[in-house]
């Protein structure tokens, strides 16, 4: 779900054209954005938008948060977090049913097991 104060950005293909990494652009484009109209903001860089809109919702103003795309560092990343801290209320509440050990078990899953 995108709220009314939210921007999001598909990097995907456009590295190359910039010659920076994700997280190079993200800090570009929080720089650009508080040059142009004075707004800090948050920023996420993750393998898919799921995850990078929970790591945006927690990530501090003015700091991009990189998840990198190997499975150890989205285990990493998701394992800690409780339900209540994810972006999408749907997905905050399914998580809520399930105890902590039931979700760091889902975080562990492959990725097509829990597709």
């Amino acid at each position: 779900m995108i709220e009314p104060d939210m921007t999001v950005l598909d990097l995907t293909g456009a590295l190359s054209c910039w010659k920076r990494d994700a997280r190079s652009v993200s800090e570009l484009v929080q720089l650009r954005v508080l040059a142009f109209f004075g707004l800090r903001s948050s920023a996420a860089v993750a393998p898919n938008r799921m995850l990078a809109a929970i790591a945006c919702a927690l990530a501090p103003t003015g700091r991009p948060t990189v998840i990198d795309d190997s499975p150890e560092a989205i285990t990493a990343f998701l394992r800690p977090r409780p339900g209540a801290n994810t972006a999408a209320p749907e997905l905050r509440e399914l998580l809520r049913r399930f105890p902590d050990s039931e979700r760091g078990r889902l975080a562990s899953a492959a990725p097509a097991a829990a597709a």
